[in-house]
């Protein structure tokens, strides 16, 4: 399924949930596209085509591609394709410059693999033939197998390096850990698969209350989090009650059948950065065994 913007519209740099960010089905046009490889975010692996014979790479609202990066011009370069099908890239002007593989340039051809960087954007340009197995690659290294939602090892690099970040420029960051409750004994009446269903539906429940950057992932067996940016406890305590207020107000449905599920959440936060990667997840962690010990299906603190 393809829920990316119109070439019009395409925007990377703002962290992003899993729904707004999932991989980008082969164009099928025949053409080329563009995939970021740094810095480190959410889109970090998605593949962006390049659908028309002139983008505009830049951070201003108009541009073909979107790159909300300060660091990035406001209409920082152009793509052009040519009769032949192949592809330049022309820098227009920018702030910073356009760099093809560590070189800066004015006007250069691209081929298969090329390292294009936009500021401090870098994308690796990527023809057709290539993009599907790019796809691939990003799907079982990036996404859980079962919900399609960030998987445990890439929320967990995400959120270290946040963290770093938020240290130095003082910023506040929360987290939220969910566990569903007898997760083990659901499995056990009935069955694997109606697990694996519950574990989708949630993600979907999850995902629907976060807000635009918020990352959310599965990590662990029938754990799931919310890393919030910028966020305050407060702000990540309303998200908890949101999330568990959906999961328990609306039955769950497998085969045919109708069945109640609650979760635990855990929250935690970092005002102004003071707090470690370690110590938010550890906080978080605590606070959900709290919740498990006050009864299940609430919220601690």
């Amino acid at each position: 399924m393809d829920r990316d913007q119109p070439a019009a519209t395409q925007k990377l740099g703002n962290a992003g949930t899993p729904s707004d960010t999932e991989p980008l089905a082969p164009s099928g046009n025949g053409g080329a596209s563009l995939v970021l490889i740094h810095p480190p975010m959410p889109e970090i692996g998605l593949r962006r085509p390049l659908c028309k014979s002139v983008m505009v790479v830049g951070r201003d609202e108009s541009a073909d591609l979107t790159v909300t990066r300060g660091s990035v011009s406001r209409r920082h370069a152009e793509l052009r394709r040519g009769a032949g099908g192949e592809w330049q890239v022309a820098d227009m002007g920018s702030t910073n410059g356009t760099y093809l593989n560590d070189e800066e340039v004015e006007d250069a051809g691209l081929v298969d693999g090329d390292h294009v960087q936009f500021g401090d954007a870098i994308f690796k340009f990527v023809l057709a033939d290539s993009a599907a197995y790019h796809d691939k690659v990003y799907s079982v290294t990036v996404l859980d197998g079962i919900t399609s939602i960030y998987n445990q090892r890439y929320f967990f690099s995400h959120v270290d390096k946040q963290m770093a970040k938020a240290h130095h420029v003082k910023s506040d960051m929360a987290l939220i850990i969910i566990d569903i409750d007898w997760f083990s004994d659901l499995n056990e009446e009935r069955g694997g698969l109606c697990g694996d269903a519950v574990l989708r539906t949630l993600a979907r429940r999850i995902s629907l209350q976060a807000k635009s950057g918020h990352v959310s992932a599965r990590i662990g067996g029938e754990e799931f989090a919310v890393f919030m940016p910028g966020a305050e406890l407060d702000d990540a305590l309303d998200l908890a009650e949101s999330i568990r207020e959906a999961v328990d107000c609306e039955a769950f449905a497998f085969e045919g059948n109708d069945f109640e599920v609650s979760v635990s959440i855990g929250v935690a936060a970092s005002a102004e950065g003071e707090l470690s990667a370690r110590q938010l997840v550890t906080e978080a962690r605590k606070q959900l065994t709290a919740a498990k010990e006050n009864g299940r299906n609430c919220v601690a603190p």
